[in-house]
């Protein structure tokens, strides 16, 4: 029986496939952490954008939830502008 995903844990999901992705596309090592020192370095990806998920990962690390549908467009977003 599938058991029921949360919009947190959806949110976390999200976040994790496009760092997976993101480490993979660009050789970055798995530490563990987000990569948000590569992503601050990608000319192509504006620092609002990159401040907006930000913000929207910090508040799924401390638990609370997200618009799922806003956050998968500013990740459309960010993979658009990075390639």
């Amino acid at each position: 029986m599938a058991r029921r995903l949360d919009k947190r844990e959806a949110a976390e999901l999200l976040f994790d496939d496009w760092f997976r992705a993101l480490r993979r596309n660009r050789g970055i090592a798995d530490d563990g952490s987000p990569p948000w020192d590569a992503l601050a370095a990608t000319p192509a990806l504006s620092r609002q954008l990159l401040a907006r998920l930000k913000r929207y990962h910090e508040r799924i690390e401390r638990g609370e939830t997200v618009d799922l549908v806003a956050l998968h467009n500013l990740l459309r977003q960010a993979r658009k502008a990075i390639g």
